[in-house]
């Protein structure tokens, strides 16, 4: 007659074992997967919260700590790269929109002396054309466009009545008018 009972107690003591051996394993397991998840993702997040108040701020030059040489460090060095170019970039932005600034001021200032220049010589001009004493007449496509006081007076016009009037008054019939101004 046999007894099973050694043969049970062997099996139980393997199922302890095993369930010993499967516990063990999944705590070295998660042990090594805490240490390598601090190690891959505590950089990832670091680059994520930088990147994210960067772009709240706008302050360029924040930087992500390199903590490594591997793949996530180079991550983190083209990163900081990348943001050290965007930061020179953006200061030579402010720094022509400034000079732009500035050279709009300053052509506003020279535009605004011209335009009184202008208006002096303008003035001038007006003066010297009104008080001539020849008759002076502006024309353009045979239309009086200017014309000083003399004229008007000489031809027996109020002044400044004939401004915007053809020249065809100025002569005796049609014919002679179109003669002119085919020549």
């Amino acid at each position: 007659r046999a007894s099973l009972h050694e043969a049970n107690q062997v099996w139980r003591n393997m199922l302890w074992f095993t369930g010993l051996i499967i516990v063990l394993t999944l705590v070295i397991i998660y042990w090594l997967g805490s240490r390598v998840q601090r190690v891959v993702s505590e950089p990832l997040e670091q680059l994520t919260r930088t990147a994210q108040a960067i772009s709240a701020g706008k302050d360029y030059s924040l930087r992500v700590k390199q903590t490594s040489e591997d793949e996530i460090g180079a991550l983190v060095a083209a990163f900081n790269d990348m943001l050290g170019a965007i930061e020179t970039r953006s200061g030579e932005l402010i720094q022509a929109n400034r000079m732009l600034a500035s050279n709009e001021a300053q052509l506003k200032a020279v535009n605004e002396e011209l335009e009184q220049r202008v208006g002096d010589r303008t003035a001038e001009l007006q003066a010297l054309f009104d008080s001539a004493s020849v008759g002076i007449v502006l024309m353009k496509d045979r239309v009086i466009v200017h014309c000083n006081r003399r004229i008007d007076e000489m031809l027996g016009y109020a002044i400044g009545s004939q401004i915007g009037q053809p020249t065809r008054a100025w002569y005796p019939d049609e014919s002679a008018w179109e003669k002119v101004g085919r020549e």
